[in-house]
């Protein structure tokens, strides 16, 4: 089998996604300024679907978050400035920074490119 068709289907684009990088001396700070920020800024009031919430792991850069996020081209804008103003009382923590990018998926990339998924 070409392509593992029980895996998850990530819905179609805009797929945003956050990565947070933060030593570990400065988890309870970080764990504190979630839930701050979660009250503010409620996945419920995204333009759109989170669709993996906060999951993390330990690297040599110390935690790295993940998060995904969902949403239509229309509202591509307000989904960006959305996560924007939820990142931005992180950037006053020495040592924690993100980025946020955006994936297509293998469908969509390949019509990018003038090409379709084989049967």
């Amino acid at each position: 089998m070409l392509f593992n068709k029980n895996c998850l289907k990530v819905k179609s684009m805009p797929n945003i996604f956050v990565t947070g990088y933060y030593p570990t001396h400065k988890i309870a700070e970080v764990v504190k300024k979630f839930f701050e920020t979660r009250k503010k800024f409620p996945p419920s009031e995204f333009p759109g679907e989170l669709l993996v919430d906060a999951t993390s792991t330990s690297t040599e850069r110390g935690i790295e978050t993940v998060e995904i996020y969902n949403t239509s081209e229309e509202n591509f804008g307000k989904a960006t400035k959305w996560l924007t103003k939820s990142l931005v009382p992180y950037q006053l923590i020495e040592g924690f920074e993100y980025t946020v990018r955006n994936y297509t998926t293998l469908e969509e990339g390949l019509e990018s490119i003038g090409m379709k998924m084989p049967d």
